[in-house]
């Protein structure tokens, strides 16, 4: 007689977890909104050397939840090399250049997924408001001021001090705002609304 038996086997492909936690500079804030692509660093090819994905391919595209954080689950190839990128930073901040690269390489059979975290850093936009004579330039007391956004609504309103110009930070970027003169210091006249946009820079506008 003969007696045959039967057995399965099964290969489970490695999996690469990818984790992005966005942050604020300097701080333990975590930012809702930053968008990340995590792309392709080379060409990706199949055994025959043919190319499946081109290098620079965006292969998920996320933003971070209210916790900070993306959970890419694109499913990577083993011995691949890949970069996170951001491609929008959250409202008030300014777009980091920064890039993680990584390669993902195999780590052994009884390793069914590997983790790779990377933690992205922004810094919040400050814009920076003097009141001045218009002819001498010198800086006057007592001009009560308002920044407006695009829909006429109040973003901030102070009153002029000498010496100390005033800090707004985390104007959105692209958007535009109107400063506005309420009430102009004592024997002058109120100045014109002047229109402003915030660009991506982390340098004082």
């Amino acid at each position: 007689p003969v007696v045959t038996f039967d057995s399965e086997w099964q290969n489970s492909r490695q999996k690469a977890k990818v984790i992005v936690t966005k942050k604020e500079k300097d701080s333990d804030r975590v930012l809702e909104g930053g968008v990340f692509a995590l792309c392709a660093k080379e060409d990706i090819k199949n055994t025959d050397g043919d190319v499946l994905v081109k290098a620079d391919t965006i292969m998920e595209q996320k933003a971070t939840d209210k916790d900070g954080k993306i959970f890419f689950t694109a499913d990577l190839p083993v011995g691949g090399s890949f970069y996170v990128k951001e491609v929008k930073a959250p409202a008030g901040f300014v777009t980091t250049e920064e890039v993680k690269e990584f390669t993902f390489e195999y780590a052994g059979a009884d390793v069914p997924e590997v983790t790779f975290e990377h933690t992205f850093e922004n810094e919040a936009t400050i814009f920076e408001i003097t009141k001045s004579d218009l002819t001498t330039g010198v800086e006057l007391d007592g001009a009560t001021l308002t920044v407006l956004d695009k829909d006429g609504n109040e973003i901030d309103k102070w009153t002029s001090v000498k010496g100390e110009p005033h800090i707004i930070k985390r104007l959105h970027v692209g958007e535009t705002y109107i400063l506005r003169e309420e009430f102009a210091p004592y024997g002058y006249l109120k100045a014109e609304e002047v229109e402003f946009t915030i660009t991506d820079t982390a340098e004082i506008q």
